[in-house]
């Protein structure tokens, strides 16, 4: 066995899914959801990347190196900045080993890359083209919440969205001056959205929210025709963001409110 061929044979095993003791490189992490055009990264949902609409293991080694990229998208990241598992500096050829691993999870078609660059030798870099998601820091990670009705927005409230007002007692929702009303359904998943906003739902979550069966192809037309009644141009949508891979979240820049019937000023 080459040399080279027992160092792969050794970070492999040094690096199969386990409790990573090594101290975790300092990136970016304030509660969202990294959503680049090709993959998404939930740092509370640790050894996991989702690309392709498929959640896929990473391996330790792996995951420390993505955090780097993610730390600094658009630079180039040096070999000697990924540490093994025993904080030793990593070699040239250790990091091209787990760039490549990293490449068959993330990237559409490994043989050609557009994820992860090769800078010339130099070192190598996440490309992004201001695709990850940056700006929207309220967007909360997934999280369980409870599929209880009880739970969800009251039947007896009023909200006021910049794009749109919502009334829960009428199960309506006025656009531009023109009043729609929704359908038990539609209600319900709005609902949803405006009880958690900017929280990101993935499809099987809203699924078991509305439906609570097994519906999960009929949330993307539900929210196709919610969108058609809350947005002003559903071809463009800015109320209800969709994430490819990721999930749906309702966009609120913290504009909303939220007022009670009984509680709306008489006319």
């Amino acid at each position: 066995m080459s040399s080279q061929q027992e160092m792969l044979r050794r970070t492999t095993e040094f690096n199969t899914p386990q409790q990573d003791q090594h101290e975790e490189v300092v990136y970016r992490s304030d509660g969202v959801v990294y959503n680049h055009a090709d993959f998404s990264y939930d740092p509370n949902n640790p050894g996991i990347v989702v690309a392709q609409g498929i959640e896929k293991r990473l391996w330790p080694t792996e995951e420390r190196l993505l955090k780097l990229f993610i730390a600094k998208p658009n630079e180039i990241i040096k070999p000697n900045e990924l540490k093994k598992d025993d904080g030793q500096e990593a070699s040239g050829v250790y990091v091209r080993f787990f760039v490549f691993s990293l490449r068959k999870k993330l990237e559409p078609d490994p043989k050609h890359p557009v994820v992860i660059i090769n800078n010339q030798g130099l070192g190598y870099f996440l490309r992004d083209k201001n695709q990850l998601l940056e700006e929207n820091k309220t967007v909360s990670p997934y999280r369980s919440v409870e599929n209880t009705s009880d739970k969800l927005l009251g039947q007896n409230l009023k909200v006021i969205h910049p794009d749109f007002t919502y009334d829960g007692y009428d199960r309506k929702v006025v656009v531009d001056g023109q009043a729609t009303r929704l359908t038990r359904r539609e209600d319900d998943l709005l609902r949803v959205f405006l009880t958690y906003p900017n929280r990101m739902f993935r499809s099987s979550e809203l699924n078991d929210m509305v439906f609570r069966d097994n519906y999960s192809d009929y949330i993307s037309k539900l929210i196709k025709a919610l969108r058609s009644k809350v947005e002003r141009d559903s071809a463009n949508p800015t109320v209800i963001i969709n994430f490819p891979r990721a999930g749906y979240f309702l966009k609120d820049n913290g504009e909303m409110r939220i007022i009670r019937m009984e509680d709306e000023p008489q006319v």
